[in-house]
């Protein structure tokens, strides 16, 4: 091991290659935690603001790092900044690493508090309680249920395929198109 001083606190710093500490001295580098004051939270954030080019809204910085970055990419505030959609091949693929041991919440079960506190954050949701909202979530399952029998060849156990191809062939018969869980209804 080779030591050095640090030049402002004179704190005593451990090197494990003699080159990196030679190297250090020539440059007169400070140890880590002198280093870092720059990137230091501050108790008075008040020069740490600035405003959003896009929409003038006033963004609070942390560090002085993160103010200089956002100046000088001239970066836009959360709201005004464009975020990427994802593909549904990238979606797939989130889902599919996400399966089963892979999943954090896999072989947990919530206790019924949890699962109240879960429920009570539901309630009052506009999705739930408008007719598009129920409408959009059917469509959903019904959409999830079909490409799973596409993918891994069985249905969801909700439906009854005989019944699905006897409507077919009663609607066929007598001018009606029901709708049922094959053909997207």
């Amino acid at each position: 091991m080779w030591y050095r001083i640090c030049p402002s606190c004179e704190k005593s710093i451990q090197h494990t290659s003699k080159c990196n500490r030679d190297k250090l001295i020539r440059l007169n580098s400070n140890c880590s935690e002198c280093r870092g004051k720059s990137q230091r939270l501050f108790k008075s954030a008040e020069h740490l603001i600035r405003k959003c080019t896009g929409c003038g809204k006033e963004t609070t910085y942390k560090t002085i790092k993160s103010y200089n970055q956002a100046e000088k990419q001239n970066r836009l505030c959360i709201s005004c900044s464009p975020r990427p959609e994802f593909s549904e091949q990238r979606k797939k693929k989130i889902g599919i690493a996400n399966l089963g041991i892979k999943n954090g919440m896999y072989g947990k079960k919530l206790s019924k508090e949890q699962r109240e506190n879960i429920s009570k954050r539901g309630l009052g949701h506009p999705s739930y309680v408008t007719e598009a909202g129920i409408s959009k979530m059917s469509l959903s399952l019904r959409k999830r249920n079909s490409e799973k029998f596409l993918h891994l060849g069985f249905n969801s156990p909700r439906t009854n395929t005989k019944a699905c191809h006897f409507m077919d062939d009663y609607g066929k018969q007598h001018g009606f198109n029901f709708k049922h869980a094959l053909n997207g209804g």
